[in-house]
Order: C-alpha cells, then structure tokens, then sequence
C-alpha cells in the first residue's frame, strides 16, 4: 500500500478520536516523522512508510531525540499498527499518569531499526 494512503486513514483515525494532527516539517532537517499528534499535554510522532518500506538512518536519528526527549515515536508501514498505537496513545491521554506511560513508551523505538 502507498505511503500516502497509509497517512491519511492513520491521521483520519486520530482526528476521529480527538487528536489535534499537524503536519511537521521542519526545514533542512528531512528526518523530521510525518505527522505530530497532541492530546491533553500527550505528544507523539508517526512515520508513515508505504508496505514493506523502512525508516531512513536520520528518521531513526530523529526517533533517538524523541525517546531522549521522553515522546512516543513510531513507524508504521500498515494502517492497523497505526490505529493499534493510536489507541494505546488515546488511553494514556486518558489515564491518571500519562507521563509515566509516555516515558515508558518512548523507550521502545524499535520500529525504526532497518
């Protein structure tokens, strides 16, 4: 599946429920993820890859920040992990701790290796 088709059933999925989605660009920096989701003071990062398709080493640089930084990062080459994640990220928006949650979560970055 295209990449492109992959992002907008996955931003579709959050807006859907109650995630603000932006963009995220950043000039002269092409590792920056995909898009960039905010929940009640919950933050995370996706990277969209068509099937099959895997993270470039600086996108995996940009996802060593993010975990340093304490934010759930993930890259998805299918819909449904993205919904998986999304729905984990939505329950800790949710939860007592979602700081606690968040920083446990962005240890794992795993998919992001080659």
């Amino acid at each position: 599946m295209r990449e492109d088709i992959i992002e907008t059933a996955g931003v579709k999925y959050a807006i859907n429920r109650r995630w603000t989605v932006y963009k995220w660009s950043s000039p002269g920096n092409r590792g920056i993820h995909d898009r960039l989701h905010i929940k009640k003071s919950v933050v995370f990062s996706i990277e969209y890859k068509a099937t099959g398709k895997k993270a470039s080493p600086k996108q995996r640089a940009e996802a060593v920040k993010l975990k340093a930084a304490g934010i759930p990062c993930r890259c998805f080459d299918n819909v449904q992990d993205a919904r998986d994640f999304i729905n984990i990220m939505t329950e800790i928006a949710g939860s007592d701790s979602p700081i606690l949650d968040m920083a446990v979560l962005s240890n794992d970055i795993r998919s992001f290796d080659p």
